[in-house]
């Protein structure tokens, strides 16, 4: 959602550039009026300011994410584009068509140089979230494969054990354990599922598996239901191997 709305903040300068370009066009032509010229500009201003809000809208959102990037919008920039097209509406309201297309051509310029700013900086964003997150997806895979090879290992130690044994309770806590475990790589796995979407509905539905598994193993353990509760291990076992 955030790139989506980088996107269309790059795009909509580009095409204000384009019109602020016409406009300019149109300027040293002479063929508007003043009057006519002003309004035109006017609504470019407004289209610009509409533009600023979006950024504002963005800089939120990356705010209200989980791991904000590092999105840094020139508000130096901002302001001389802004002070660039106001003086362009002022000397038109004034008469001043000469300073005003000098005035148009600068704010033109700003905005191109803005337009390619965002789309570098989106760029080394997008970048770096993707090493963050292949960074991330290695940490996950590690302890998922440690977490099924946890519960294989534990498998093999319940069928060599009686339920009446009093080691079985020590088997139990060998579960709890893995249950305890789990819970942190599924918060890791659900921070990543939200910023990579393309996996979102697979990991929500294998989460949603896993837990109610691991949920009946504990149960089942505590009844010490070693066969039902081989079962459900085996089940776990799966979901690891398939996250």
């Amino acid at each position: 959602e955030l790139d989506q709305k980088l996107e269309s903040i790059e795009d909509q300068l580009r095409d204000l550039k384009e019109q602020q370009d016409e406009l300019s066009e149109l300027t040293e032509e002479k063929k508007l009026s003043n009057e006519e010229l002003e309004k035109k500009q006017d609504e470019l201003n407004e289209k610009f300011d509409k533009i600023q809000e979006d950024i504002e809208e963005a800089q939120e959102k990356n705010e209200d994410l989980e791991k904000p990037r590092d999105l840094d919008f020139d508000e130096e920039m901002q302001e001389e584009i802004d002070q660039e097209m106001q003086d362009a509406k002022e000397s038109l309201g004034k008469g001043q068509k000469s300073k005003s297309q000098k005035s148009q051509q600068n704010a033109s310029e700003k905005m191109e140089e803005m337009a390619d700013a965002i789309a570098h900086m989106q760029s080394q964003s997008q970048q770096q979230q993707q090493q963050e997150d292949m960074e991330a997806l290695r940490y996950l895979l590690e302890n998922l494969v440690g977490l099924s090879q946890d519960e294989e290992e534990l498998m093999a130690l319940y069928q060599e054990t009686q339920s009446s044994d009093p080691y079985y309770l020590e088997l139990n806590r060998h579960q709890l354990r893995i249950d305890n475990s789990t819970n942190i790589v599924r918060d890791s796995l659900l921070a990543l599922s939200k910023r990579v979407h393309q996996l979102s509905t697979f990991i929500n539905d294998e989460l949603g598996e896993l837990n109610y598994n691991l949920s009946r193993t504990l149960k089942l353990s505590e009844e010490r239901n070693t066969r039902g509760l081989l079962q459900y291990q085996q089940y776990a076992m799966t979901d690891y191997n398939d996250l």
